[in-house]
């Protein structure tokens, strides 16, 4: 046991390795989720985007190849998932300018 370390001392090591960690997320789920400063309506929009595509494909308990929601149909889910008020909901127009915004970033960057 003389040759191992303190508690004290690996404990010390740890805090020290997660102090100067980058943390990067390993699927797109979690990136669409994990991109913004704080939670938000986007954040929850990007992940389900990016659920529905890595979901997507025909295979074996998969959504079907070609699927697609509406704008309508996306608000509709959102605003229930999202538990807004019922004079608050998400609608089709937010869906809209949230896809034309996505799809300009992307072309920009």
């Amino acid at each position: 046991m003389k040759y191992w370390p303190s508690l004290s001392d690996f404990m010390w090591v740890i805090a020290h390795d997660a102090r100067d960690a980058e943390i990067d997320a390993t699927d797109p789920l979690t990136a669409a989720a994990a991109t913004g400063p704080r939670s938000s309506q986007a954040d929850f929009l990007k992940a389900l985007y990016a659920a529905i595509e890595d979901n997507s494909g025909g295979n074996f308990i998969k959504i079907p190849s070609g699927f697609r929601l509406t704008d309508n149909s996306i608000a509709s889910l959102a605003t229930c998932a999202l538990d807004l008020e019922p004079d608050r909901p998400i609608d089709g127009a937010h869906i809209k300018r949230f896809r034309q915004r996505v799809r300009k970033a992307a072309k920009q960057g």
